[in-house]
């Protein structure tokens, strides 16, 4: 009875954050698609660089969880993709409002990140390979980007 119990709790947990997840990214959808063409919209250069630590450490997460080896972390890693796989695409917004002579050395490593993330929901994704890029080409690639990001201006406005 207790291991049903804690099944059922690690289930209720996953849907707890995916459900957190999906309204993180409609909040965000709603507040992009709600603007008016006369609103100026500007993003700051120290927020892009924080979206851009809390994938980083949502990965260092997935990896542990990945290293556990177990069934039932599968949603909380599906949970914690989906979260990356948003500020990336929030961070990509984002460089946009800046100059484009400014981010061309920045779209290229991100767009190969998002490119990369964007299978999460296929169950093949969570195999040896994606410990691997976490290890390897992650790290490089937001290496790249938070280079760059540091590079911009503080503030940019469309």
């Amino acid at each position: 009875m207790a291991q049903l119990n804690q099944d059922l709790l690690t289930l209720s947990a996953a849907a707890s954050g995916i459900t957190l997840m999906i309204g993180k990214r409609l909040s965000r959808n709603f507040s992009v698609y709600r603007k008016r063409a006369d609103q100026l919209e500007e993003v700051y250069r120290d927020d892009i660089l924080k979206n851009i630590k809390e994938a980083v450490d949502l990965s260092y997460s997935l990896h542990n969880l990945m290293i556990e080896d177990e069934n039932r972390n599968a949603p909380f890693m599906v949970a914690i993709s989906g979260q990356i796989v948003d500020l990336l695409d929030e961070v990509h917004h984002n460089l946009l409002l800046y100059k484009a002579d400014d981010i061309l050395d920045i779209i290229p490593p991100l767009d190969a990140l998002r490119e990369w993330w964007s299978g999460f929901i296929e169950s093949e994704f969570y195999d040896h390979r994606l410990s691997h890029h976490i290890e390897h080409q992650f790290p490089r690639n937001i290496s790249k980007i938070e280079t760059g990001v540091r590079t911009l201006p503080f503030i940019a406005t469309l």
